[in-house]
């Protein structure tokens, strides 16, 4: 997000604090339920770093942003969803300047594996 902001030549300074938005798609929450195989992690930290809702709130929170923050999942479309979004804030009028993106790190077999058994991927 931040190289994001310095490749569009925008300062963080100069946003924090303003009326902006940000729109993260996500989809799979495997890192978390991996991190829950060891109960000692499960600290007061571990809902804000591993659950999807929190992931726009907390680089909102972040990057000092005023605007709406929103994780979303749409399965597949989730980034192109949240690109849609930050697009209709900007017409809008709801927000000065927003970031979009998707994030999608699957580390473990097994939503593939539940999705093939219902026949909903192709095998």
């Amino acid at each position: 997000a931040w190289e994001a902001l310095e490749d569009a030549g925008l300062v963080q300074a100069r946003l924090a604090g303003k009326r902006n938005g940000l729109f993260v798609g996500l989809s799979v929450s495997d890192y978390g339920q991996l991190e829950l195989l060891d109960r000692d992690v499960a600290d007061a930290y571990f809902a804000t770093g591993s659950f999807i809702c929190m992931n726009a709130n907390r680089l909102s929170y972040l990057l000092d942003f005023q605007g709406p923050s929103v994780a979303l999942d749409t399965a597949c479309s989730s980034a192109t969803v949240a690109l849609h979004l930050a697009c209709s804030a900007l017409r809008s009028g709801e927000a000065d300047v927003c970031l979009a993106g998707g994030v999608n790190a699957i580390l473990s077999p097994t939503g593939a594996l539940t999705l093939t058994k219902t026949g909903a991927l192709s095998g």
